[in-house]
């Protein structure tokens, strides 16, 4: 039973604690150890446990600091800002009993490689598939006495961890073979410039998510993160979340074990023991924080530069929350190396093919991780000419080090003589038939063996957008289609598989980007009134009658006998604040019965749930991408009342709460809703309750607030001071 157990391994523990009380030793903590680089011009954290109370005292390059132990027996001492060494030094750690000395100790700068797969490819692999490009030819001259590598093992925990497991070594044939490839070359790079002694760690895990990474004080650091600061808080001791958690769960124990020695003494079965705390579930690499708490916090007692990251692949899907998600990663790692200035550098993700039903999604992706490094100051590193469309993990990692480090030495230790940022568009214009742009970080352009410049596509008016030739103009970029006269739209790398081969003097290319060159209030009247099509238009706030919406407008005489191609939904949205947003999503049609395709029950009375395909997104909204597309999604089209029930079976969908493949009731008109979903499920744009008017639920994307994504129950329509919608068709 629990108890036993339990009461098995509370003997156990006071036993070992008594033990640690009568034999406590000084420690440092294993990431300090023989070999290791500690960071110049920095105070320098040394941390480690002794005895409580106990004088801890460290002498390293001429200087001598004593702490005292607090009253768990940790302690830490920093030394004075030290100044780059390539001498071999040795340090002491002395207690009252026992002294430790560590050798072979170099002084330069310090940096962690983290992230996922990409930064954990190593320079050699067994497995074909993974080889390195040149890695024999690389790891064979790899001995570098003054590059010192050490890497953190694959683990999670629940508790923040202070071993790390990990041991130093200087750079040589043998060892580099399993390290990082990205950071091998970017340490390299640093070394070469810096003429320094280097370290480099290695702590990142293979189709890991952000999260598991992120601590509790990044997450409470920004608004977005306050759920995932609620769960893990509830389990990380010391909070009043944990305590809470700790308390009800031993009070719910006692109470069942009472009622256990019961049943047994009547010699019935005991009832089932209460479970856990969610917040208590099992350390796994999935889970929020567990591997800062395993696998970053152990480092930090030590002074480090910063971190280079290499990660986003495992967070495409919701790449909507990748921005803040990265604010929070870096403020909390900000807290944790007690470091306002910490550096960091990271890599855009490489194109790919992700998802082949989604084939534009990376554009959120993309936008997010630019979002971030303009909002953050961070340098990014683009190697969207360095991939392989067919494969996630590119097999040549020079290119990346070798940015990162050209972004480290530029911003970080000031060699504004080596060029680091990506060319960005600066301004455009349109003549003619075509988009002149200029950029800033560029003042020349070549392709490889003069091919013609890829990755770009212009669209008029219309949004309908065509491949486009880039010719080269000094600094200048002209682009033009020719079924396009009248150029509206730009966009530059906008698939997921698309590769740039466009290059600066420095040899360095643009990242993805998109301009557009007409004013919204044009743009809007062009959707709403300025083409063909119009079907029907709905004031979604009206309430309706008997429950029932009706159109403002119905233009479907018009176009009785024609055959419908095309249809698209147009929501037109004012919020309080007198903000505007938009989002038009078309498909090909579900039905050519123009009753079927308008608001449910407002011209047939019938429930519609149905695959669709062929979607595509055109919008100003920022948690949808302009100029999406999918192969497949879905559509639930009632007028009824609706349940829970994945009738659908839809991936990714529950039973329990409402989002994708919910099941229609029977009757006459009730809640209603209109609906449209990924091939994921996940909500593109929702109305939900037709005749709430203010109390009606609407949104954009996944709802952020309570538990149905669709936003059912929401009543979120009360955020809004005007929400129409324009139903178009193509006909032929």
């Amino acid at each position: 039973m629990w108890f036993g157990r339990k009461t098995k391994w509370t003997g156990a523990l006071v036993a070992l604690l008594a033990a640690g009380v009568a034999c406590a030793e000084v420690k440092v903590d294993d990431c300090f150890g023989d070999n290791m680089v500690l960071q110049r011009e920095l105070p320098a954290r040394i941390r480690g446990t002794a005895a409580p109370g106990e004088s801890v005292t460290v002498s390293f390059a001429g200087q001598t600091v004593t702490v005292k132990a607090d009253d768990k027996g940790d302690w830490l001492a920093t030394l004075q800002p030290l100044q780059a060494n390539k001498t071999p030094a040795e340090m002491t750690v002395s207690g009252a009993d026992n002294t430790l000395t560590l050798k072979n100790i170099l002084v330069g700068e310090v940096w962690l490689c983290t992230g996922q797969s990409n930064m954990f490819y190593a320079l050699f692999s067994k497995n074909p598939k993974y080889l390195h490009t040149d890695s024999e030819a690389i790891t064979s001259v790899a001995d570098h006495p003054l590059i010192r590598i050490a890497s953190v093992p694959l683990t999670a925990s629940s508790n923040r961890e202070r071993d790390s497991h990990m041991t130093w070594a200087p750079v040589k044939p043998d060892n580099i073979k399993s390290f990082t490839a990205v950071g091998y070359f970017f340490g390299l790079g640093l070394q070469r410039e810096l003429d320094v002694p280097i370290g480099l760690i290695r702590t990142c895990w293979g189709g890991t998510r952000i999260e598991p990474w992120t601590n509790l004080e990044g997450f409470k650091s920004v608004p977005e993160g306050a759920k995932l600061a609620k769960f893990v808080a509830g389990r990380t001791a010391g909070t009043p979340e944990f305590e809470k958690n700790v308390r009800e769960f031993l009070d719910n124990q006692r109470e069942w074990f009472k009622k256990a020695e019961a049943a047994v003494s009547q010699q019935r079965v005991p009832p089932q023991p209460p479970a856990l705390p969610a917040e208590f579930c099992p350390a796994e690499r999935t889970v929020p924080g567990a591997l800062y708490n395993a696998m970053i916090h152990p480092l930090t007692g030590m002074t480090v530069r910063g971190a280079i990251w290499y990660q986003g692949e495992s967070n495409l899907g919701q790449w909507y929350n990748y921005r803040w998600q990265m604010h929070a990663l870096l403020n909390g790692w900000k807290k944790a190396f007690d470091n306002p200035d910490f550096q960091f550098y990271f890599v855009q993700i490489a194109p790919y093919r992700y998802n082949r039903e989604i084939p534009r999604n990376c554009i959120g992706l993309w936008r997010a991780q630019q979002a971030f490094a303009d909002e953050s100051g961070c340098g990014m590193a683009v190697i969207n000419d360095y991939a392989n469309p067919e494969d996630i993990h590119p097999n040549d990692k020079r290119p990346v080090g070798d940015r990162l480090a050209r972004l480290a030495l530029n911003r970080t230790y000031g060699r504004k003589d080596i060029a680091c940022d990506a060319p960005r568009v600066k301004s455009w214009q349109v003549k003619g038939d075509k988009f002149v742009l200029s950029f800033d970080n560029a003042t020349s352009w070549s392709t490889p063996d003069n091919r013609p410049v890829s990755g770009f596509e212009v669209a008029g008016i219309d949004g309908k957008y065509f491949p486009a030739a880039a010719t080269i103009r000094g600094a200048e970029l002209e682009v033009s289609a020719p079924q396009v006269t009248q150029p509206r739209y730009l966009r530059y790398i906008s698939r997921n598989v698309a590769m740039g081969n466009l290059y600066n003097e420095h040899g360095l290319v643009p990242a993805p980007f998109q301009v557009r060159d007409i004013p919204f209030e044009e743009e809007l009247a062009y959707l709403t009134g300025g083409r063909n099509g119009l079907i029907y238009e709905y004031d979604l706030l009206s309430g309706g009658k008997d429950g029932v919406l009706v159109p403002a407008k119905d233009n479907s005489g018009e176009f009785a006998g024609k055959r419908l191609s095309r249809v698209s939904y147009l929501f037109v949205v004012k919020d309080k604040q007198g903000k505007t947003q938009f989002a038009e999503v078309s498909m090909d049609p579900f039905s050519r019965d123009l009753g079927e395709i308008a608001l449910p029950g407002s011209k047939v009375r019938r429930n519609i749930a149905s695959l669709v395909k062929n979607i595509g997104i055109r919008t100003n909204v920022p948690n949808l991408i302009d100029g999406d597309e999918m192969l497949s999604g879905n559509i639930e089209f009632f007028y009824t009342n609706y349940g829970p029930k994945n009738s659908k079976g839809i991936r990714n969908a529950s039973d329990k709460v409402f989002d994708a493949g919910d099941q229609a009731s029977a009757g006459g008109p009730g809640f209603g809703c209109l609906q449209i979903h990924s091939g994921r499920g996940e909500p593109i744009v929702c109305f939900n309750n037709f005749k709430g008017r203010s109390g009606a639920d609407f949104g954009f994307g996944i709802c952020p607030e309570g538990k149905n994504s669709d936003w059912t129950f929401s009543k979120s329509a009360k955020d809004y001071a005007s929400l129409r919608l324009y139903v178009f068709g193509e006909f032929n």
